[in-house]
């Protein structure tokens, strides 16, 4: 396994291998060196492939997969993780289904490593706009693990899915009037022939 996060030769030859992986990517065969990465198990390789092929629940997974489990402790371990899930959600059209997946591997993660829960609570919170309506649907459907989220945190994501729900039924009322408001049928000076 690659030590993306450590020192050393084996850093600048992955990064290298990363480097390359992206300039070369009209090049090669994405599936013939992904599996290649698989077989040696370079999740990190398996990531920025899964990335140039926009597959963003994939390339996270093997991104955190190729975490080796001894820098969890590592202080500028979390802030990485933090810094590749914020850059896939601010920089790409990513759509509710994907932002779900994301949300729910990032979860899952920080609930098998035990990490520090008020640091996704607030990853959560500043990006609000992108991610309380996928994370409440997460806790919908119980899919969120016993993280100890705080009752005010809880209560915005709920407040704020409330809102976005009664938006959605407006939008569609509003809709559905216009469209029988304007329809030829129902016009005010249409008469029955």
């Amino acid at each position: 396994m690659q030590r993306e996060f450590g020192l050393g030769k084996d850093f600048e030859y992955q990064n290298l291998l990363e480097i390359n992986l992206k300039s070369q990517f009209s090049k090669y065969k994405p599936t013939i060196i992904l599996q290649q990465c698989v077989d040696y198990q370079n999740w990190s390789a398996v990531a920025v492939i899964y990335s140039m092929l926009g597959e963003w629940p994939e390339a996270l997974g093997c991104k955190l997969r190729s975490i080796p489990p001894d820098l969890i402790e590592d202080p500028n371990f979390i802030d990485s993780i933090r810094h590749y899930f914020l850059s896939i959600i601010s920089d790409k059209d990513i759509d509710q289904d994907q932002m779900f997946k994301l949300l729910g591997l990032l979860v899952d993660f920080w609930y098998a490593k035990s990490l520090d829960c008020s640091i996704l609570q607030a990853m959560i919170s500043d990006n609000e706009e992108k991610l309380i309506v996928p994370f409440s649907q997460l806790l919908l459907i119980d899919k969120i693990p016993p993280l100890s989220f705080t009752a005010s945190f809880l209560f915005n994501v709920c407040r704020t899915f409330y809102n976005y729900q009664l938006d959605l039924v407006s939008q569609q009322s509003d809709q559905l009037g216009a469209s029988i408001f304007l329809s030829p049928s129902h016009s005010p000076f249409s008469s029955p022939i």
